[in-house]
């Protein structure tokens, strides 16, 4: 972002070293400007396709792969379907914002108490939406007070309308699904896989209603999903190669090598 480039900067006059660590995924073939032309003396990442991707638009800056350890191991305790509530931006129209709540509602209906939602946390735009459309016998999770880890232990499947959280959960086994209605050619090369590797469409681009189709279908094998399960969660390790103890141990391990 760009107060961590203007640390960076600071840091550099003053000839202090600088590190990044990797703070989100990128789903796209690109990653965000907040990636590109860094001024750190490290940045340390979640996986090999980081490495490739930012080592192409950050030459100067040395790259190291320590895996994401923010991200704790989970056990699933529940079996929720959870939806991401988007960020209000010129990414995501309003229309198609106000289509996926009302989606959400109606399949609140069709699977009470078996919902999850989690809001953005820089966004009231989405929360307002659900105030508005009033959906009940849902859980929410206010994404400022309750953790992603928290979030994704109660969850088997999750939707998605453009979260790089799709890799959180499809690393800790929780099958994501993506709504894009989008026919451009930018997608990371797993998130492309979604559409047709794992025997069914995890990733929709027309309709939303083909999602609840692939909701109740996975729901209803449950043999089924946990082969996706077990798949994603080996793909995705290109992502995010170690996670828990073992990335913390490998941060440690990077600064007391480097700046001890």
């Amino acid at each position: 972002s760009v107060d961590h480039e203007i640390a960076s900067q600071i840091g550099k006059k003053r000839k202090i070293k600088t590190v990044c660590i990797q703070w989100g995924g990128v789903i796209y073939n690109k990653p965000k400007s907040s990636f590109r032309k860094s001024t750190f003396s490290n940045l340390l990442v979640w996986g090999k396709n980081y490495e490739i991707m930012f080592k192409k638009y950050n030459p100067k800056v040395k790259i190291n792969i320590i895996g994401a350890p923010h991200l704790r191991n989970i056990k699933n305790k529940s079996k929720k379907i959870l939806f991401l509530i988007p960020q209000k931006s010129p990414q995501f129209e309003k229309l198609e914002l106000i289509k996926y709540v009302r989606f959400i509602k109606k399949l609140s209906e069709k699977l009470p108490n078996k919902i999850l939602i989690r809001t953005h946390p820089q966004d009231n735009f989405g929360k307002n939406l659900l105030n508005k459309e009033i959906i009940t016998n849902v859980d929410i999770d206010d994404a400022r007070t309750v953790s992603l880890h928290s979030t994704l232990s109660r969850s088997i499947l999750m939707i998605t309308m453009g979260s790089s959280s799709i890799f959180e959960a499809g690393i800790n086994g929780v099958v994501p699904i993506l709504y894009a209605k989008s026919d451009r050619k930018i997608w990371n090369q797993n998130i492309c896989d979604l559409k047709n590797k794992y025997g069914l469409s995890l990733f929709e681009n027309k309709n939303i209603e083909n999602v609840e189709k692939t909701i109740f279908f996975i729901l209803k094998n449950k043999k089924i999903l946990n082969k996706i399960s077990k798949k994603i969660k080996y793909d995705f390790k290109k992502e995010i190669k170690y996670k828990d103890n073992e990335s913390i141990k490998r941060l440690r391990n990077f600064i007391k090598n480097n700046y001890n």
